[in-house]
């Protein structure tokens, strides 16, 4: 189980921490997790924090204005911050406000495809102390192109 979804089921890496993409380096990692047919998977906070950014407005896809979509991001104290890109228009609860305190497991919206985005996935990262950090490790016997995904905090 992929710990930044709530169902159950299989969850895979399409970029990883660190790719570089023309003039950047992705500071992050995606997932996605297919349900069926359905590519909407329920979104959660990995560990408890308080709420200190959300973007609920992004009704699509945008390749020049809000590039991280809707998102929410989440200060777990000690310099650790995670962020949730792309979250589905209308999908985050009223109560994931800036100032609010969640638990992990928490649901913060689902995974979807706004902002600068390609298709519905997540853009999750980890930043320690404002830096970006592989916040994801891959088993060393994952089948190439279906990476399972764990997230962690370090």
């Amino acid at each position: 189980k992929c710990p930044v979804f709530k169902e159950d089921g299989d969850a895979w890496e399409t970029a990883p921490f660190g790719e570089r993409r023309g003039t950047y380096t992705h500071k992050g990692v995606d997932i996605v997790r297919h349900a069926g047919c359905n590519t909407t998977a329920t979104v959660t906070a990995i560990a408890d924090g308080t709420v200190i950014g959300v973007r609920t407005t992004v009704t699509g896809v945008n390749h020049a204005a809000n590039v991280e979509g809707n998102y929410v991001a989440i200060d777990h104290g000690g310099g650790m911050v995670t962020k949730y890109f792309h979250l589905r228009y209308g999908s985050i609860p009223a109560a994931i406000r800036k100032g609010a305190k969640v638990k992990a497991g928490d649901t913060v919206g689902y995974m979807g495809n706004t902002g600068d985005s390609y298709g519905a996935h997540l853009h999750f990262q980890v930043e320690q102390d404002g830096k970006p950090i592989d916040g994801c490790v891959i088993p060393a016997d994952a089948a190439p192109c279906r990476h399972r995904v764990e997230a962690v905090i370090r």
